[in-house]
């Protein structure tokens, strides 16, 4: 047996890289085959919401009762957690034995992985009691390992038109030679395309809350708009683009008055034609 590496990633609720809707597959990314869906293996699947009220509803009731002034009485303790600055709502852990190329799904060291990371998973919360785990899943049904094998045979060609030239390295995406990439390659890369085209250098992240706002603008719902970004809950979306959604439901508020004045005037034409 090929030996196998770990890898391990740590995604946090306030920094949108802890998707829960994605990950329960509520949100299709662009990189799940739905047809293989079903070979996802599920272990525990809980509301946070619900979880929250679970662990922390005595707790909660207790602190409330000894709170002379109603404002500081906690309504929803998930929300307070959430919108606060100082605690996490909840961490999302990501464990891969393998890669693409050692353990690639259906493979007999893909079978190995998977079987690794159920015997993980079944003693991962003995060995971590203090932790809660409501969400559990191996997935299976992304095939961006397809479009990664793709980009590693264009790789493999064009190691072969330079030859010595390259060099050996176990980055995927490098330099034309084979060198790990600068941290900044890619924003030096947008600014010469920026540049060449004649438009004006924003910065790379900046794009991101263009889409985001050209989402909203196009009539998307928040739900929507929070799953394309990332983002853990609906919530965090609706804080960040919040005068967005009030500024689009008042242009949209708009056009109903204008179809209704419109339709009025037009109505009003027509009797006296008649």
């Amino acid at each position: 047996m090929q030996a196998l590496s770990i890898s391990l990633t740590l995604g946090k609720a306030s920094a949108g890289n802890a998707n829960l809707e994605h990950n329960r597959r509520e949100v299709l990314a662009n990189n799940v085959d739905t047809s293989r869906i079903h070979e996802n293996v599920v272990y525990v699947q809980q509301d946070v919401r619900v979880v929250y009220d679970e662990l922390f509803s005595e707790s909660v009731a207790e602190y409330n009762s000894k709170q002379k002034q109603p404002c500081r009485r906690i309504k929803d303790y998930f929300d307070k957690i959430e919108s606060g600055n100082r605690e996490e709502a909840y961490y999302e852990l990501v464990i891969q034995f393998g890669d693409m190329n050692t353990a690639g799904v259906g493979t007999q060291n893909g079978e190995i992985a998977k079987k690794m990371l159920n015997d993980y998973v079944h003693s991962f919360q003995v060995r971590n009691p203090n932790l809660h785990c409501f969400n559990i899943v191996t997935h299976l049904d992304e095939h961006i390992i397809d479009l990664i094998l793709a980009f590693r045979e264009y790789q493999n060609a064009e190691k072969a038109k330079i030859g010595s030239q390259w060099v050996e390295h176990d980055r995927l995406f490098t330099t034309w030679c084979g060198k790990p990439m600068y941290p900044d390659a890619p924003t030096k890369f947008f600014k010469r395309l920026c540049k060449k085209s004649g438009l004006k250098f924003v910065g790379i992240h900046s794009w991101r809350h263009f889409a985001a706002t050209c989402m909203v603008f196009a009539g998307n719902d928040v739900r929507t708009v929070s799953g394309v970004l990332g983002h853990s809950v609906p919530s965090t979306t609706m804080n960040l683009y919040l005068h967005s959604f009030q500024k689009a439901q008042a242009i949209a508020t708009g056009a109903i008055a204008t179809a209704l004045e419109s339709g009025r005037t037009g109505g009003g034409e027509k009797r006296e034609s008649a």
